[in-house]
């Protein structure tokens, strides 16, 4: 795992309760399928969400 993480919970049946986005200290690894439910990101990319939502209040909107 990288420099940070994300825990995204949910309360909804039927879906995984707890996924994370991370950085990676593998860029090579980003967009393939090696962890169940992870978003993985560079590192420096983390950094900036977490910023950009630390301390509000975030709703997903899950579509199908």
């Amino acid at each position: 795992m990288g420099v940070a993480k994300i825990i995204i919970s949910f309360n909804t049946k039927g879906v995984n309760p707890n996924n994370r986005i991370h950085g990676t200290n593998n860029e090579s690894s980003i967009g393939k399928r090696v962890t169940m439910g992870c978003i993985r990101m560079l590192n420096q990319d983390i950094l900036i969400l977490r910023e950009i939502i630390n301390g509000k209040k975030t709703k997903v909107i899950l579509e199908q």
